[in-house]
């Protein structure tokens, strides 16, 4: 069946905006005031009969043991239980880089450690045994941006269910998100995208306003007006935008722990084009982490539906 949407990414917004408002007006709002998400912040899988879940931790095993050169055996006699998390400790990891510093290995194993302890890092000096199938992923040159959007939004939502916790995920690429969007006042720091620039580089070595405390911080977001927002990122090339799944109007992006739904519609001015609100109607219909019943045929479809998109 031929779908009814417009294609998967526009230019010109007005027949999604058409269609937005039409669907909008009939299924209405799926974000009421006391929504909360169906996708948990920590997941207790049981032991399930003709499930793969045991199978994926040993094949983790195996490959940080290959990417090593260790024995699996090595491998099992320094992972540590951390709660629900099976970790392996960064002293660990860390000992073995120092021998091993001059070679590939070494620098391979480094690289994890970043990944684990840095961008993706949820138990203090320690690296999850999930990450290091994500980490395989990366050296085949998978795109990591939407797996880091993913956990932010997912750590963040729970802060907003909760009212309280604690940020677990790349906390300096969300103060650089942060800074560069509400204190960007630094010419060097505005200037047009192009191949060679380094934007992480950059913020670095740009004068930022002094760091604020939490008090202060809380305060500035209440009194915040939307002419001192940077909406769109300088660097940022004009190209078309993906804003649909499907026959959805958002788009699922996996990261290392569960899949949540990410609807770029919603933040156009990012993209330098003008916000309307757009519709939420089933925004919620596809979250889910991993470990749940037939979560491996799920991630499959995703993981298939964003291949064919060009």
């Amino acid at each position: 069946m031929e779908s009814s949407w417009p294609p998967s990414s526009y230019d010109r917004i007005y027949e999604v905006t058409q269609h937005m408002v039409s669907a909008q007006q009939s299924e209405r709002d799926c974000l009421a005031k006391d929504h909360i998400s169906l996708l948990p912040e920590r997941v207790h899988p049981d032991i399930k009969h003709n499930d793969f879940t045991d199978l994926l931790d040993i094949w983790e095993r195996r490959k940080l043991a290959k990417m090593m050169g260790i024995t699996p055996r090595e491998v099992d006699q320094n992972l540590r239980k951390k709660g629900d998390n099976e970790c392996i400790p960064w002293s660990f990891l860390r000992s073995y880089i120092m021998m091993h510093r001059d070679i590939e290995q070494g620098q391979l194993l480094m690289t994890l450690g970043i990944y684990g302890l840095v961008i993706f890092s949820k138990v203090l000096e320690h690296i999850e045994v999930e990450i290091i199938d994500f980490f395989e992923q990366v050296i085949n040159k998978a795109n990591l941006s939407p797996s880091i959007l993913a956990e932010i939004l997912r750590s963040l939502n729970y802060c907003r269910r909760n009212g309280e916790g604690r940020f677990v995920g790349c906390t300096q690429l969300l103060s650089i998100w942060i800074v560069s969007h509400f204190e960007c006042k630094v010419k060097r720091f505005k200037k047009p995208f192009h191949p060679q620039s380094a934007p992480i580089i950059e913020f670095y070595e740009s004068e930022w306003p002094e760091n604020k405390t939490t008090e202060q911080w809380i305060s500035k977001f209440q009194k915040l007006m939307r002419v001192e927002v940077t909406w769109r990122a300088p660097w940022m090339p004009c190209r078309l935008v993906l804003y649909k799944y499907e026959d959805e109007p958002w788009v699922p992006i996996m990261g290392p722990w569960g899949v949540i739904n990410y609807a770029p519609i919603m933040v156009r001015r990012q993209f330098g084009s003008e916000q309307f609100v757009p519709m939420t109607h089933r925004l919620n219909t596809l979250e889910f982490a991993y470990g749940k019943p037939s979560f491996l045929k799920r991630i499959e479809g995703i993981a298939q539906a964003w291949k064919k998109t060009s």
